[in-house]
């Protein structure tokens, strides 16, 4: 595997800003021999390829400098506008990629040709204390296949921009610290 994306076993050597909080939670529980089911992650790296490589971190910073937390409507525009631009540009090929030799590396059973994948957001900091991002961003349960992954990541990273996420006026998320 590559630096984009990692495996249970290889992301204990990793910090949270590296994996987001849900994934290095998970990599403690994994290293602790805790029954949890097999996982990979993309990387925090992963996320930041993905804004340098389609201008998306341009785009970010421009909306949220537009927000008034005073104006809900703004928060809206913004996050639609941040959002949009996600959907709208392509999954860049480094991170499709790294999809495909994750999907390559999974065993080839009859079990695992059926196998449904959840991707999910692991953002720094989303399980802080005093700062629970829980229940924020968005989903994606039973993928199959790379196509449906690959269709599933632009979704979650694009929810770590959601409104929930930039109406928090205490915290901010970082544009760059948003693992898959």
């Amino acid at each position: 595997m590559n630096n984009l994306i990692v495996n249970a076993h290889n992301a204990t050597t990793l910090c949270e800003k590296e994996l987001g909080g849900k994934a290095c939670n998970l990599a403690w529980l994994s290293s602790n021999n805790f029954p949890v089911p097999a996982w990979s992650v993309l990387t925090t790296e992963a996320f930041s390829v993905q804004l340098d490589n389609n201008d998306l971190r341009r785009c970010i910073e421009e909306n949220i400098e537009r927000i008034d937390l005073d104006d809900p409507a703004s928060v809206s525009r913004s996050a639609q506008a941040i959002q949009q631009h996600f959907l709208d540009t392509p999954l860049c090929l480094d991170i499709k990629e790294a999809i495909a030799d994750f999907m390559a590396s999974q065993p080839h059973t009859e079990e695992n040709e059926n196998a449904r994948f959840a991707v999910r957001s692991s953002v720094v900091g989303e399980d802080a204390k005093g700062a629970s991002f829980a229940g924020q961003m968005d989903s994606c349960l039973y993928c199959r296949g790379q196509d449906e992954i690959e269709k599933a990541v632009p979704t979650v990273m694009a929810s770590a921009f959601n409104e929930r996420a930039l109406d928090r006026k205490s915290t901010r998320l970082n544009s760059s610290h948003v693992a898959l």
